[in-house]
């Protein structure tokens, strides 16, 4: 009997180490972690006078609100700033209808869960999270920011006309205990800001653009930062000299491509977006540039001031006046 009941006794102690096992082993499957995750659209654009000689222009006070297909992504890691590619992984996730308009909005459902497996559980983690309409790059830990190619449509609103051609904005870096569920708030802050462009054109400068044809706006000096690495403030491995930023998708005219205060809205990157400083726009001049098979070089519209400090979140102005002065169906660009 005493050899029996110890016999039950060690098959009941091994069923307990068993079920113990089972349970930590559960407790510590962390395959599968649940988010919980708000976020925050950033504040109001502001206006800010740039090179804009008409102070009365109202281009100011922007709301910028969600919309359907906003772009975001949760980067999620461990360790310090400078090797936070070693351990991270990542969600992309779109906005739904039910966003447009808000500022604030909850995305649990739309990033559900994330694989944490490879984590140390003892360890914190951090995040942060970014909008942008480009897609985060797997292989070098970047975001590639779309220049855009904004179709010929006067109804477009300005936050869709600046969607396109590489707005951004994030989260700072926050530090969290690992947790399941993984309770996460994000507050976006710009990093990018706008240029408004005013043109004044004379009517014989309006002319019909053929289907195809576009704009872009060029930069001579300091290059637009198309890579970005939010985790450490640097720009990736490419940035570009033009921005794609006015397409006649059909013929049409340029006055017909702005808003009734005649202009167009694009993104330039603020100072704060890259800690290289030959890559701020300070010094920079920008010029307009017509391609329809060849590229056709306009007036230069003027220079960037060397010592300009470009705010993130603000919208500059500049006018261009558009002329034809000799009647050769080239428009001039020139600043005013």
């Amino acid at each position: 009997m005493e050899r029996i009941m110890k016999k039950l006794i060690f098959v009941l102690v091994a069923v307990a180490i068993a079920a113990t096992s089972c349970n930590k082993s559960e407790i510590n499957d962390y395959s599968n972690v649940q988010v919980k995750l708000s976020v925050s659209m950033p504040e109001t654009l502001t206006k800010s006078n740039f090179t804009l000689t008409n102070p009365s222009n109202p281009i100011g006070g922007m709301k910028v609100t969600w919309a359907e297909s906003d772009r975001l992504t949760l980067i999620v890691f461990q360790g310090d700033n400078a090797n936070w590619a070693d351990k991270c992984v990542y969600k992309e996730f779109f906005m739904p209808a039910a966003a447009d308009g808000l500022t604030t909005y909850d995305v649990s459902s739309l990033v559900e869960s994330l694989d944490l497996s490879s984590f140390d559980p003892s360890q914190n983690l951090k995040y942060v999270v970014v909008l942008c309409n480009g897609g985060f790059l797997d292989s070098y830990k970047e975001f590639n920011i779309w220049n855009g190619s904004l179709y010929l449509n006067p109804s477009l609103s300005v936050s869709e006309q600046i969607k396109y051609d590489g707005m951004m904005a994030e989260t700072d870096v926050q530090e969290v205990p690992f947790s399941n569920p993984l309770v996460l708030s994000g507050s976006l802050h710009w990093i990018t800001s706008v240029l408004a462009v005013q043109f004044d054109i004379d009517p014989a400068a309006d002319i019909t653009y053929e289907a195809e044809s576009f704009f872009k706006m060029k930069l001579i000096g300091p290059c637009y930062v198309d890579n970005y690495i939010p985790i450490t403030k640097e720009s990736g491995n490419y940035c570009s000299y033009t921005s794609r930023c006015i397409y006649f998708e059909s013929a049409g005219k340029l006055s017909e491509a702005l808003d009734a205060n005649k202009c167009r809205y694009f993104t330039i990157p603020a100072d704060n977006m890259t800690t290289d400083a030959s890559q701020k726009l300070a010094g920079s001049s920008i010029s307009f540039h017509k391609h329809l098979g060849t590229e056709t070089d306009y007036t230069s519209t003027g220079t960037i001031g060397a010592d300009v400090t470009i705010e993130a979140g603000k919208v500059y102005g500049i006018k261009i006046h558009v002329t034809d002065t000799n009647g050769d169906g080239e428009p001039e660009f020139t600043k005013m």
